[in-house]
């Protein structure tokens, strides 16, 4: 991925990439009250990159929410991770997807705002994650109904008062032996349903 590059008083940016080698580039364009928009060009497609591009967008849709856990206190700076969704094997509605991960942290009170969402897009996850809880991921209800998962009503998100739970869960203790059974000082532990997910608890020991 290449730096982050912002617009000046005209509009303008210069994004460099490596040039004849790149197969694929996409560029995501976004600022506070603007609709995030993402484009892009791949080459084993037919695409030609563009020396020049004009990317047009409108207003941004606010949405937001608040955070709170198990006894429903609000849990303050927690990440929010937005990531948008195509259709289950639908390459090219991926590909159009106005963005594929936004990063966002709550206030102190658990209350966080998006302000860039395209209008009339609501197909996405929202991912919730603090060091003390587990993990938790709700589907936005304009998701294909192929994806799994909990549902948060897009009506609350756009009244920026949709609430996501997080739950403290279980320890988990143990040892890492050698097979002479010598501790292993240093060893990184990864807790998930697969080592290739995304954001695994970690422990060392």
């Amino acid at each position: 991925r290449a730096p982050d590059v912002e617009t000046d008083s005209t509009g303008t940016a210069i994004a460099r990439h490596p040039g004849d080698s790149t197969r694929t580039l996409t560029v995501t364009a976004g600022a506070d009250g603007i609709a995030t928009k993402s484009v892009r060009w791949q080459q084993n497609t037919g695409d030609v990159i563009p020396g020049e591009y004009t990317l047009r967008v409108g207003k941004g849709v606010t949405i937001g929410g608040v955070v709170r856990d198990e006894s429903n206190q609000s849990v303050g700076n927690v990440k929010i991770s937005l990531a948008g969704l195509g259709t289950p094997g639908d390459q090219p509605s991926r590909d159009r997807l106005p963005f594929s991960q936004i990063d966002l942290t709550s206030d102190a009170n658990g209350r966080w705002e998006f302000h860039s969402l395209p209008q009339g897009f609501g197909s996405f996850n929202v991912t919730v994650s603090h060091p003390d809880y587990i993990e938790n991921r709700y589907l936005s209800d304009g998701v294909d109904r192929a994806y799994a998962g909990e549902r948060v009503k897009m009506e609350t998100l756009l009244q920026t008062n949709a609430v996501f739970t997080l739950r403290k869960g279980l320890a988990v203790t143990g040892r890492v032996l050698t097979d002479q059974g010598e501790p292993i000082t240093g060893a990184k532990l990864l807790l998930g349903d697969s080592r290739f997910g995304r954001n695994p608890v970690q422990a060392r020991t």
